[in-house]
């Protein structure tokens, strides 16, 4: 029962912002206990000062009472039954997490998620930036090999049995190949730009 008390003052802290502390930091507690134990007793659905008041000088747990005249004295134990009496009209349960606390855990979960996809798309680019990367290299490795093979067919005198007239749409080709390649890394860029911005 103790967790769950400390449970309910973490709530009220959170809500209300205040942060009882020594004797009133005990009190909060205590009365946190007897709003479980009012909880329990189905006699007792309505929360009003009186009702807590009331259960809180004669039926409250040994060693947790509270007196009359201390609701009024600390001003921490006064606002954490108002607190309290105010949920309970809200239809609101003082066991649970505030909304606020509660959407700061759903915004939690979705940037973890999030980051993850993040991880998960860097991965992929990378993956590709690297095979767009062997590509080229192999592509440089056979023009070198065909332009050896070209001049010893030129050293041999054999380079007439070869047509060296290059089309325009080759050239073209040749080109296009190119801007699309050097396109293919700039999306690339652009869609973990946009991914990370997104974040």
């Amino acid at each position: 029962m103790g967790r769950k008390a400390e449970d309910i003052l973490r709530n009220f802290e959170e809500e209300t912002g205040l942060n009882p502390k020594g004797t009133s930091r005990t009190n909060c507690l205590d009365l946190a206990r007897i709003l479980l134990g009012m909880d329990e007793e189905a006699k007792l659905l309505t929360l009003t000062a009186r009702h807590i008041q009331r259960y809180a000088e004669k039926r409250a747990e040994d060693g947790h009472t509270i007196s009359h005249g201390t609701f009024y004295n600390d001003p921490n134990l006064n606002a954490m039954q108002n607190w309290a009496i105010e949920k309970s009209k809200q239809g609101n349960n003082i066991k649970d997490k505030p909304k606020n606390v509660r959407a700061l855990e759903d915004r939690i979960r979705r940037q973890e998620k999030q980051i993850k996809d993040l991880v998960a798309q860097i991965q992929y680019t990378d993956s590709l930036k690297y095979e767009l990367k062997e590509s080229r290299i192999n592509e440089t490795k056979n023009y070198i090999l065909l332009t050896r093979m070209l001049n010893f067919l030129q050293n041999k005198g054999l380079d007439g049995f070869v047509d060296m007239y290059v089309t325009t749409e080759e050239i073209g080709a040749r080109i296009c190949f190119k801007e699309v390649d050097a396109e293919t890394e700039d999306i690339l860029e652009q869609h973990l730009s946009r991914g990370i911005d997104e974040q």
